[in-house]
C-alpha cells in the first residue's frame, strides 16, 4: 500500500474544512493516509498535526503571524527566505503564492507522487478563515495565477484541487487519477532536515 504517496495541502479558505475533509475521507476509502503540508495560517485550524509547514513569508514574519503558540515539534518547517531557527530555506520556484510553493515543497523537497489542494482556490469568492491571508483581497489573489500557469507543465499531472480557480486549472481529483499515482514510485526527495 502507498500510505503516504499523497499529502493535502492545506490553506486557509472559508471552505477549508470541508474540502480537508472530502479529501480526507476520499483519499482514506482508497487506502492512503495522506501527509499535511499547511500554507500560512492554516497550521492553526488544521485537524490534525501537520507534517510541514511552508510559506513565502519569512520566518520572523510568520512566527509574528502565524505560529505563536502552535505545537510544531517534529513538523518540517519551510521558508524561501533563510534565517535561523526551524526553518529550512528553499527557493521558490515559480514566485507564487504560499499555497504553489507548499505543492513545490511537496512534490520536490519531500518527495510525495501527488497534492491535492483543500482551501487554495486561488480567488478570493469563498472569503478567509485566517487573518493576514495572501487571498484577502481578489486583486491579491489575481496576482498569483500567473505563477500557477507557469508552473503548470511540471505539477499538472501530480496535482489536484477541491475547488476554486485552481480546481478549473488542474481539475479535481478523481479514482482515475489516485490510481495513477499509487502507480507512480516518487521521485526521491532531498532531505534538508
Amino acid at each position: 500500500m502507498a500510505a503516504h504517496k499523497l499529502a493535502i495541502v492545506l490553506g486557509s479558505s472559508a471552505s477549508a474544512l470541508e474540502e480537508f475533509d472530502g479529501a480526507q475521507r476520499y483519499l482514506s476509502a482508497n487506502g492512503f493516509e495522506p501527509r499535511v503540508v499547511c500554507v500560512n495560517g492554516a497550521v492553526r485550524i488544521s485537524p490534525v498535526k501537520p507534517y510541514a509547514f511552508c510559506t513565502v513569508f519569512t520566518p520572523a514574519e510568520s512566527a509574528k503571524r502565524f505560529l505563536e503558540g502552535v505545537d510544531l515539534e517534529g513538523v518540517r518547517m519551510f521558508s524561501r527566505r533563510a534565517e535561523r531557527g526551524a526553518f529550512n530555506a528553499v527557493r521558490s520556484k515559480w514566485r507564487g503564492d504560499s499555497g504553489l510553493y507548499a505543492v513545490q515543497i511537496a512534490l520536490q523537497e519531500l518527495g510525495f507522487a501527488g497534492v491535492i489542494l483543500a482551501g487554495c482556490p486561488i480567488d478570493a469568492s469563498g472569503g478567509t478563515l485566517c487573518p493576514h491571508s495572501e487571498m484577502a483581497e481578489p486583486t491579491k489573489a489575481d496576482r498569483f495565477k500567473p505563477a500557477w500557469v507557469k508552473a503548470l507543465p511540471e505539477i499538472r499531472e501530480r496535482t489536484r484541487s477541491m475547488s476554486g480557480w485552481t480546481r478549473d486549472l488542474l481539475g479535481a481529483p478523481c479514482q482515475h487519477w489516485i490510481a495513477q499515482i499509487a502507480a507512480q514510485t516518487p521521485p526521491r526527495h532531498r532531505s534538508r532536515s
